[in-house]
């Protein structure tokens, strides 16, 4: 994928209330050096009267960044995960280097990101009980993402956190790093997108998803649910079944061939253990420690 030069004007536009309807993409390029360049403007094009709150930048304050193949990758990470901060996006992006040798140092990742952030694809920010820096994408990176990358349906951006399920995403993020890292898992698919409608081939409903699915090292599909909370017994015996009926309606090709129950409380394990013990195989249920999460990351 060729670099792309994003320019952007001084007014952003990406508070919750806009309609992406009233958001159009002027593109012109321009073939130079055998490199393209395109300057992408967002415009609003809502009716007379109509109200969309803006929030005005200074033009100095907005940077031109050459978006690559990896920027991309990142700002879609970000936004199918809702947040995440140099350390994971490190560990996924920049722990290897083009010379296919380990980094010592994660100094790159976080001067890039700090570019992103001067550009207006992300925004640095901090939750109410963590000192770590989390960046989310904005509007500009979905918009960036959804017309000039290839093949790719961006999730869209979350602004924040939601401080009812924000330990949970966290515990979920280092956990995907940790699966991808440690396991080799590849082709994640979040509970995101998998809400969303985009990616309806496993017969998930809105009501009903795991938190990602992925395959494994041997090209099988695994769904994963991360249980950091103690619930009703009976709400585990539903899932359990609803993972049955699912996996047996269906086809051959699409089936996913396991769950894995990843529980950070004990009575969780022992309820999940006593609920799957029939079905063999085709559910593991882990007691996992938040603290081995992510290892070396410390």
């Amino acid at each position: 994928m060729s670099p792309l030069l994003m320019n952007t004007p001084c007014t952003e536009i990406e508070d919750r209330g806009v309609n992406p309807a009233q958001l159009k993409m002027k593109m012109a390029g321009v073939e130079s050096e055998n490199r393209v360049v395109t300057e992408v403007q967002l415009e609003r094009q809502g009716k007379r009267g109509s109200k969309v709150t803006t929030r005005k930048l200074a033009a100095a304050s907005l940077k031109s960044v050459v978006l690559t193949e990896r920027d991309f990758e990142v700002l879609n990470f970000i936004l199918d995960m809702k947040f995440a901060s140099a350390r994971e996006v490190f560990l996924k992006f920049f722990r290897v280097t083009h010379e296919n040798l380990e980094s010592k140092s994660d100094a790159w990742a976080k001067k890039r990101l700090q570019q992103l952030d001067k550009a207006g694809f992300i925004r640095g920010t901090y939750a109410f009980s963590e000192s770590t820096k989390y960046y989310v994408a904005t509007y500009r990176a979905f918009y960036a993402i959804k017309n000039f990358a290839v093949g790719v349906a961006p999730s869209k951006p979350t602004f924040g956190f939601d401080n009812r399920t924000f330990i949970h995403d966290k515990l979920l993020l280092q956990t995907r790093i940790e699966l991808e890292t440690t396991e080799g898992a590849t082709n994640w698919i979040s509970d995101r997108m998998l809400r969303s409608g985009m990616d309806c081939s496993f017969g998930f409903s809105a009501s009903f998803v795991p938190d990602g699915i992925f395959t494994s090292s041997d090209n099988s599909l695994v769904a994963v649910e991360l249980d950091i909370a103690t619930k009703a017994k009976s709400r585990y015996r539903d899932k359990v079944k609803s993972y049955v009926s699912l996996i047996r309606k269906a086809s051959s090709d699409l089936r996913i061939s396991q769950v894995r129950f990843l529980c950070h409380r004990d009575q969780p394990f022992q309820i999940l253990k006593q609920e799957t013990r029939i079905f063999g195989e085709l559910f593991v249920v882990e007691r996992v420690n938040a603290n081995a999460l992510i290892r070396g990351a410390a």
